[in-house]
């Protein structure tokens, strides 16, 4: 039998977008899925829309008493999900209908310590009417080692994960400044590599992010707290060999300019735009590189190759090549400027 996934959606008032959540993952082409919905506290009619979909012996939902957050909401989900593979979806995103099946087909490939895999996203900018006001592509890259996946301020998505290494490093934190409410994706990444897994980035448009006003990232200042304390914190997992210096970018967001070492290291910084890499076209429309746990001696940040359009899990063939964070080729769509934070999906206090 082929191996099955669980999604998890875990929702917070998302009652305008949570049907077209969940209708995505009905319309995957790969079948073999379960979905947990965890209800985290919502007081609006997020759950009696969904409640039709609850006859599907596939799906189950669970409920928060109370709103506790990404973090926590992904725990519980954690504990439920008996399949080997798992893979988040916000309330008011959505799938293509290849997404799981480029995913898996993916992990399938890859050696047992790669923990995480995802791809990139179209970002849909919306105003308080739901009026589609701009769209561009979020892009992963390739990655040498830890340090520079921290100065790239990137994510995976959408994040597509080993249920057992989750399970085995613990889940998700729920302690800092927000309890896990922000920078859920940054985190359960940042601990991967803490213990030495790997990250495999498929360089496809295999998520659709939707930003509006009710985006909990749009707290910059909750966000940058949480994002400060969550790299101070990561960089003593490491070895507490560097101090994070902090730039702010776009309308106060913040992220990590450079890192400056506390010994006798050597500065970790952002090469001048250009200096950094680019990918060389392959023969095949897949490749992939991934992301490597160890760190180099004296790391930097590398630009990928210009924005993809996405591609159908038809079209995946050809061999893979490997990096930190697996990549797989694609032609893309369109790209627009970075108006938030390099993170997951906000629905509400869970990013």
């Amino acid at each position: 039998m082929a191996n099955e996934v669980t999604i998890v959606i875990p929702f917070y008032n998302v009652e305008r977008y949570i049907k077209q959540a969940v209708d995505s993952v009905l319309k995957q082409t790969y079948p073999h899925w379960r979905l947990i919905m965890v209800n985290d506290g919502s007081t609006d009619q997020s759950v009696s829309h969904i409640q039709p979909y609850l006859s599907d012996p596939r799906i189950t939902l669970i409920h928060n008493t109370t709103n506790m957050g990404q973090s926590y909401s992904l725990n519980r989900a954690l504990a439920q999900i008996k399949t080997p593979y798992f893979v988040q979806l916000d309330g008011d995103d959505w799938f293509f209908p290849y997404t799981l099946e480029v995913l898996i087909k993916e992990m399938e490939k890859q050696p047992s310590q790669v923990a995480a895999i995802g791809g990139n996203a179209m970002v849909y900018v919306e105003d308080d009417a739901g009026n589609r006001k701009m769209t561009y592509l979020r892009r992963s890259r390739p990655i040498k080692d830890k340090y520079e996946f921290l100065l790239s301020n990137l994510s995976l998505w959408p994040r597509f994960y080993r249920t057992a290494i989750i399970k085995t490093i613990g889940g998700w934190s729920t302690e800092g400044p927000d309890q896990g409410r922000w920078l859920e994706d940054k985190q359960i990444l940042y601990k991967l590599l803490t213990h030495q897994y790997s990250l495999h980035w498929i360089d496809q448009t295999l998520y659709n992010y939707r930003r509006h006003r009710l985006n909990l990232t749009n707290n910059i200042e909750g966000y940058n707290r949480s994002f400060e304390w969550l790299i101070e914190e990561t960089l003593k997992a490491w070895g507490n060999q560097y101090q994070p210096v902090y730039i702010t970018y776009g309308i106060g967001w913040k992220k990590v300019g450079k890192l400056v070492p506390n010994n006798n290291q050597k500065q970790v910084a952002q090469p001048p735009q250009n200096q950094l890499h680019q990918n060389q076209p392959a023969s095949n429309p897949v490749q992939n590189q991934t992301v490597a746990a160890k760190p180099q001696q004296s790391p930097s940040v590398q630009k990928g190759p210009s924005p993809v359009q996405p591609q159908t899990a038809a079209n995946l063939k050809g061999p893979i090549r490997n990096t930190i964070i697996k990549h797989t080729a694609s032609k893309g769509v369109g790209t627009g400027p970075y108006t938030g934070p390099g993170t997951a999906p906000g629905t509400g206090p869970g990013t």
